[in-house]
């Protein structure tokens, strides 16, 4: 028998099926419900929910270097990577959470109304979350779709002050001395993540963020310094609890067009020194084929020029 497998133990004699999310019956409850039946048996539940997310937490934290490692390798923009992972977790007779396994391919199916209840909802959110941008192409097609195709939004490269930004506050040794430093020149690439993080929290729905917070710095010191977690820390830090505050900030940049200000094209090809290994040679086409990366530039032709 496996402890959280549903499809092995829905075979057994023994199991018990629940159809209604709202009930607390059956080998299968709602994560609320079974939180509601533990506060009502006298739990402290807002200490257990802290603790599941403190697991978690420490889980992504085991794995983020290898997890860092292959994205940088493989992405070709930050909007084409998502993941929904399925986390088994066993509460022992003290109540403390012990981590059993990580689905990296959660069950996804709804054999019952109470799966409908729990996943539909989820899917629609995380496809949000996601942020599926309309292909280029698709939008060329459709004449009357606004334009919704601008590539400066998905380059990774840095400028040459970006690149110093980053230089400077990933290798500072205390939080006090970049927390309110960073946000004092937001760069254009700056602009882009925290918009974008901004725009997936909007969307969120019922899932909760737990890292990165203003309280989650605690695990910064369990990774290797990295500029974006730093930049997350201090914004999160100074607008958490004022949302509206960074929304305006960001649209007052965004206004500016600072979100558009990248790396001139001349620049990459001359230096080499702006590009990850992975993105020196050769990149992907819209037809499935690779070009080097000299032509992709010069197809894009990208400047610092506002679009018309």
């Amino acid at each position: 028998m496996h402890l959280t497998n549903y499809s092995i133990n829905k075979l057994s004699s023994q199991y018990t099926a629940n159809e209604d999310a709202n009930a607390c019956q059956g080998h299968k409850w709602t994560l609320s419900k079974f939180m509601e039946y533990m506060q009502g048996i006298g739990v402290d539940t807002k200490a257990l929910w802290k603790n599941f997310q403190s697991l978690v937490v420490k889980t992504m934290i085991a794995c983020e270097a290898p997890i860092v490692k292959l994205c940088e390798e493989n992405m070709s923009n930050r909007y084409n990577c998502y993941e929904l992972f399925g986390v088994d977790v066993l509460l022992d007779d003290n109540l403390k959470p012990w981590l059993l396994e990580v689905n990296i391919s959660p069950s996804l199916h709804s054999a019952s109304p109470l799966d409908a209840h729990v996943k539909g909802p989820m899917v629609q959110t995380l496809f949000n979350m996601a942020q599926f941008h309309l292909p280029q192409r698709l939008a060329m097609q459709c004449r009357n779709c606004p334009p919704c195709y601008e590539p400066k939004l998905y380059s990774t490269n840095l400028t040459k002050k970006e690149r110093s930004k980053h230089t400077k506050y990933a290798q500072m040794g205390n939080r006090e001395d970049y927390l309110e430093a960073m946000l004092k020149d937001i760069t254009g690439d700056d602009v882009r993540q925290l918009t974008r993080a901004e725009d997936e929290f909007v969307v969120k729905g019922r899932f909760e963020k737990i890292f990165p917070t203003s309280q989650s710095f605690k695990y910064l010191n369990f990774m290797e310094p990295r500029y974006y977690n730093r930049l997350f820390d201090a914004w999160e830090t100074k607008y958490e609890n004022n949302r509206k505050e960074g929304i305006a900030l960001l649209q007052s940049l965004c206004a500016k067009k600072v979100h558009l200000k990248v790396a001139s094209p001349n620049y990459f090809s001359e230096s080499g020194q702006n590009m990850k290994h992975s993105e020196a040679s050769i990149q992907p086409s819209t037809e499935g084929q690779s070009y080097p990366l000299e032509e992709i530039l010069r197809q894009a032709s990208i400047t610092n020029e506002v679009p018309h």
